[in-house]
């Protein structure tokens, strides 16, 4: 129930930016920390409909053991809703691709909230903690498309290990404009590109958290970009498309409108329930 079959997809080769990203030294920074992200980059596109597509890329190197950990991917989409596709993982060793001849792998698709009897939200994973190594350098790509509920973004930088670099990008579809605001403990390098659809924020040179044992648990990030889009003038929101809201009593209404008709029932499903709880005194008889 948990898991489908692994999905194997003809074996290419580890792309260009991963091999240049483990050329890539470790800095001093790194120091004591299990692994090094060497680059994380979430870039997400807005297509005409106001629909997302989100392409993600991913550079990890295992610094010691217990970093084998972090050499896994996991790509989460809403099941009837997104499509996950383009999905890659290498593993390298010594700058070239490591692949156990014993050992075939691929790509699992799996419930997130293994507790509910039925949930929608669900994952790609690859995995290659059995096999890695410090020193070796695990990356993956994959891109998924689908819808967004609302035209309000958030993307954080939150981890306690050390990165290189980690990018966000947001580009917008033709007539689209957004507003942005950043905080955080630490500095984001904002951008737009030359058109101005493509607005990127990037974080460099984060040091490693060491866990603290017994601290205070608290919600701390590194950084924080939330964005609101906003369609052109005059558009419409088209079925799948991101929906707004100016206020909490609009809020409030788009919630009741989703709800409604959830706690309906009919003359069968009254009947079906009095069938099954015919003679049953309490439905917790041990309370």
């Amino acid at each position: 129930m948990l898991a489908g079959a692994a999905t194997r997809a003809p074996a290419a080769a580890p792309p260009e930016w991963l091999t240049r990203l483990a050329a890539e030294p470790t800095p001093a920074y790194a120091a004591g920390a299990p692994a090094l992200v060497l680059f994380d980059h979430d870039a997400v596109r807005l297509d005409g409909r106001g629909r997302l597509v989100l392409t993600r890329r991913r550079a990890v190197r295992v610094l010691s053991a217990g970093g084998e950990e972090h050499a896994q991917a996991v790509i989460t989409y809403l099941s009837g809703r997104d499509t996950a596709k383009g999905l890659g993982a290498w593993l390298l060793r010594g700058g070239k691709e490591f692949k156990p001849k014993s050992q075939s792998r691929g790509w699992v698709d799996e419930v997130i909230d293994e507790d509910a009897l039925f949930s929608e939200y669900r994952a790609k994973t690859y995995s290659c903690e059995d096999i890695a190594a410090p020193g070796d350098v695990f990356g993956f790509e994959a891109t998924v498309e689908g819808g967004t509920l609302f035209t309000d973004q958030i993307n954080i930088w939150r981890s306690d290990l050390p990165a290189l670099a980690e990018r966000y990008d947001l580009t917008l579809s033709s007539g689209w404009t957004l507003t942005a605001r950043v905080d955080g403990e630490r500095p984001l390098v904002a951008s737009r590109s030359a058109d101005g659809l493509t607005w990127s924020w990037v974080l460099r040179d984060r040091p490693y958290r060491p866990d603290e044992p017994y601290a205070a648990e608290e919600q701390w990030f590194d950084a924080r970009v939330l964005t609101t889009l906003q369609r052109p003038a005059g558009a419409a929101v088209v079925p799948g498309g991101p929906v707004s809201f100016s206020r909490w009593s609009e809020l409030s209404m788009w919630n009741r409108d989703l709800a409604a008709g959830q706690c309906d029932r009919d003359p069968a499903l009254a009947e079906n329930v009095a069938r099954l709880t015919a003679g049953v005194a309490d439905f917790r008889p041990d309370l």
